[in-house]
């Protein structure tokens, strides 16, 4: 039996994708080895207590904010430039909050990251034995 044009075209579609998914599968499986050496790093002491010390800045900056807003919403506090510090130190400390729980999360993303990569690994393996079949027909 023939092949209609939309076998034929699945099997164009494939074969040139050929280099695609190689260079898509090195990047994956780069992505997968930074997931394990993750997941090594979370395991360590040391990174556990890296970890405190950054959940103690978050929290020490939280407050900070907390005393600045408190500042900034007193009638007392009239001066320009002071209410413009202020509000500066309230930005900063909220951008700092956001870069240390980034921080933080860092390694679970990495790690989930690295889950995704072995699935589409996977997936990429079996496009290419599919491949790997229609080449030798």
């Amino acid at each position: 039996m023939k092949p209609d044009r939309g076998e034929i075209q699945d099997i164009f579609e494939k074969q040139s994708r050929g280099p695609q998914l190689t260079q898509m599968s090195s990047m994956l499986n780069k992505m997968e080895q930074a997931a394990i050496n993750a997941e090594n790093l979370t395991q360590d002491n040391n990174w556990n207590i890296y970890l405190q010390m950054l959940q103690a800045w978050v929290e020490h900056t939280k407050n900070e904010v907390k005393i600045f807003t408190d500042q900034l919403s007193s009638p007392e506090i009239v001066n320009p430039d002071l209410i413009f510090r202020l509000k500066n130190y309230i930005i900063m400390c909220q951008e700092r909050i956001a870069v240390l729980e980034s921080v933080i999360a860092l390694p679970v993303q990495i790690m989930d990251a690295g889950e995704q990569a072995k699935l589409e690994l996977e997936k990429i393996g079996g496009e290419k034995q599919e491949k790997d079949n229609i080449d030798n027909s």
